[in-house]
């Protein structure tokens, strides 16, 4: 593995514009709401992946996507930060046939869709945006007919995971599980447990946190299926009954719900995997919206880039299970061989209006950077690629690179999902392909599983609050308690600022506890050999705190 070496600690400024409404004289909507129930607790409400309390007396995770094969691994990565050691066992489903999808009888939405930037088009001074808008009749096809292929047997298999330790299951190496498309369903006997899963094929290598909870809505602001990318959609129903779920695609062209995805039935206990590109060919941009007619279910988006067109990479991660007003990315690089947008999609049916905030390491040096004030239409999206703002170009003065973090935020209550997506060279700081679902919570305790021997890891720390500072540590469990970081306790984050440090000295197999005086949002980043995974660090349940507005 060749080694990639993160830049050295970085102190970012920044003014936090985040949390002032903005009156833009836009004709007034009023706000849909996310769809949460408000009296659950933020954990119950599953915005995202979070570890269960130490007290929890069980843990499940779901992991969804990924291949066993002879050039594919999946390997599901169990970490223990608990003082006390804990048993478990994982069961893998494996795809029955993803040629063969069961349908029920649909009602399939026909769209007619105007040109994009026909309604709400932002651009800056030559500036890459895009913006669609769309109108949806409805009509009923005759039902589709297709003979339900039974699922291989599940594999389960017993593991232990040590107190303070991480265990990787190797889903090729347990029993029963055979090549193709595979999610895993791990329980355990205790709390404070996060699970992650790796994937690699040919293309690259991913990481990325499984779900703690399933839900019966996923929203995917980004995806491709251009000539050298496959963009697959793996649904995992891990309960006993059927599921059954309609997906649409947003396209840079069209409106589509593919009558293959319209009622497609999830049978009870399996996974599917469907390749969008079969049914939305050769489109640079794809958000998916997945919404189940009954039941729940844990849906990933694989995306890989072959390298035939110059990107090679490949990425996995969970969709969204809910829209919200607000998401952070505490990482960012522009410029150096770096490409990044931002991707904002609304699911909803009403109009958002959106601010983009790009908060910069150096302020006094670049310049602050004025917010992208973005209007994202119903069942539409608005994409930025920063490399062309001349915003952002003329912050960095054309020379190296521009790193900061950023905010997605609704300004008129509508909400909605955003992604960042990073396409890096191979002699980039950030080779590969990388695409993040940003955090809509933060959080003063976090989890993750190390990075593998040789790996390098770097922490990215964003502390949202415009006045006051947060105290970080970074630490390792030890015998039930924690050992600080040598050089990562006590960090101190100011107020509307952020900090990226690289993690040196942890040993492979050990997971990493992250403490702050205040919330936070916490990034993981890990470079492999030409590729880079970034994934939002998971919380643990009792540390979760809403944004301010």
């Amino acid at each position: 593995m060749r080694p990639h070496r993160w830049p050295a600690l970085l102190v970012v400024p920044l003014a936090l514009a985040g949390y002032v409404v903005v009156d833009r004289a836009h004709e007034e909507t009023a706000p849909v709401g996310d769809g949460r129930d408000l009296t659950l607790s933020l954990e119950e409400q599953g915005l995202m992946p979070v570890a269960a309390p130490d007290t929890a007396l069980g843990t499940t995770w779901y992991c969804p996507g990924g291949v066993v094969g002879d050039d594919a691994d999946h390997t599901v990565i169990v970490a223990n930060p608990s003082d006390r050691d804990l048993q478990g066992e994982i069961t893998v489903y494996g795809d029955p046939d993803s040629a063969n999808p069961v349908i029920v009888t649909p009602t399939v939405p026909t769209t007619t869709t105007a040109p994009p930037g026909d309604e709400g088009d932002e651009t800056d001074g030559g500036g890459d945006t895009t913006t669609t808008t769309s109108t949806s009749t409805t009509t009923t096809v005759p039902p589709t007919t297709t003979t339900e292929v039974p699922p291989p047997a599940p594999a389960s298999a017993p593991f232990d995971v040590a107190a303070g330790a991480t265990t990787e299951l190797d889903l090729a190496g347990i029993s029963g599980v055979e090549p193709g498309f595979t999610a895993a369903l791990v329980e355990l006997d205790g709390g404070e447990v996060v699970v992650e899963h790796r994937v690699a094929d040919e293309d690259g290598t991913d990481v990325s946190p499984c779900a703690s909870t399933a839900s019966p809505t996923w929203y995917f602001a980004a995806g491709a299926t251009t000539r050298d990318a496959v963009e697959t959609l793996v649904f995992f129903n891990p309960f006993p009954d059927d599921a059954v779920v309609d997906v649409s695609f947003r396209t840079d062209q069209d409106l589509r719900t593919p009558e293959q995805f319209e009622g497609l039935v999830i049978p009870g206990q399996s996974v599917i995997a469907r390749d969008v590109g079969e049914v939305v060919t050769r489109r640079e941009h794809v958000s998916a919206s997945v919404v189940a007619r009954s039941g729940r279910i844990v849906v990933d988006r694989l995306q890989s880039f072959d390298g035939t067109e110059g990107v090679q990479g490949l990425t996995v991660a969970l969709g969204a299970p809910i829209a919200t007003e607000t998401w952070f990315f505490p990482e960012g690089t522009v410029g150096a061989g770096v490409d990044e947008r931002i991707v904002v999609y609304n699911p909803t049916d009403q109009r958002a209006e959106v601010d983009l905030e790009i908060i910069v390491d150096d302020p006094g040096l670049t310049g602050e950077i004025e917010p992208f004030e973005l209007t994202v239409p119903p069942e539409g999206y608005e994409e930025i690629l920063l490399n062309q703002e001349a915003r952002v170009t003329s912050a960095r003065g054309g020379e190296g690179a521009l790193r900061h973090a950023s905010v997605v935020r609704s300004v008129n209550g509508v909400p909605v999902v955003a992604e960042r997506q990073s396409i890096g060279g191979p002699d980039s700081e950030l080779p590969g392909v990388d695409l993040v679902l940003g955090s809509p919570l933060l959080a003063d305790e976090f989890v993750v599983a190390a990075g593998d021997a040789g790996t390098d890891q770097a922490l990215v720390l964003l502390n949202p609050d415009s006045v006051e500072d947060a105290s970080v540590t970074v630490s390792t469990p030890d015998d039930g308690d924690l050992t600080p970081v040598s050089g990562l306790d006590g960090l101190t984050v100011p107020g509307g600022e952020r900090l990226a440090v690289v993690v040196d000295g942890v040993p492979s197999g050990t997971p990493l506890v992250i403490t702050a005086d205040r919330p936070v949002v916490v990034e993981r980043r890990l470079a492999f050999d030409g590729d880079t995974s970034s994934a939002i660090a998971v919380p643990v349940a009792g540390s979760l705190a809403e944004p301010s507005r």
